[in-house]
């Protein structure tokens, strides 16, 4: 299983190398021990890497990383691009009064480049539109292009628990029938259980 990535580190004697540790004073000294600090890696690179870590059925110790980078990252709307061209349009969300809480643009690359490397700039994600518990529809719509012959979708979801619960849009998913998805879930380790999911119906 992979190390989780550092929050603190000493320097080395040459000052040069970092290494985990808190950078401790000289005995006798009045000084607090005050720990260095890593910059916290972006949202977007977060959220990448737990679409990735979805992407791969998040088996054995991949479950326990996926769900605690989700904690971090997953807003309450979530729009992936999964094919392997940029995908330009719009988004709506209305909640369940009608009302439009979200209508965005968006221009995203594809899921992931020529070395097979999850692209950061393939996902966008929104906040604070679940304020109520109910069915919210959701409107994507390409500007100019299609994803087997559809240029758009008009989906709908329900939202039981506002404060848990995340909607994930997928575009040209390979491991989904239809051109447009969308879920609702509270990990991204559940996005892993509709890929299971779609896999076995495939299968039947």
């Amino acid at each position: 299983m992979p190390s989780l990535p550092s929050t603190s580190a000493e320097r080395s004697d040459r000052g040069d190398d970092i290494a985990e540790s808190t950078e401790t004073p000289p005995e006798n000294s009045t000084e607090t021990p005050i720990p260095s600090r890593n910059p916290t890696p972006s949202r977007r690179r977060l959220l990448a890497a737990g679409a990735a870590a979805a992407s791969v059925g998040l088996a054995g110790c991949a479950d326990t990383i996926g769900n605690l980078i989700a904690e971090f990252v997953l807003d309450d709307v979530n729009l992936l691009n999964e094919t392997d061209r940029v995908l330009t349009g719009s988004i709506t969300v209305t909640d369940p009064d009608g009302e439009t809480v979200l209508d965005e643009s968006f221009d995203l690359e594809p899921a992931a480049d020529e070395d097979e490397e999850t692209n950061e700039e393939s996902q966008a994600v929104y906040s604070d539109l679940f304020e109520t518990a109910g069915e919210y529809g959701f409107t994507v719509e390409l500007a100019d292009d299609e994803i087997d012959g559809e240029t758009g979708a008009e989906l709908v979801g329900e939202i039981s628990d506002p404060d848990e619960e995340h909607a994930v849009v997928v575009m040209g998913a390979d491991e989904f029938t239809a051109a447009f998805e969308l879920f609702v879930i509270e990990e991204f380790t559940d996005l892993g259980d509709h890929i299971d999911e779609a896999a076995a119906a495939d299968d039947d």
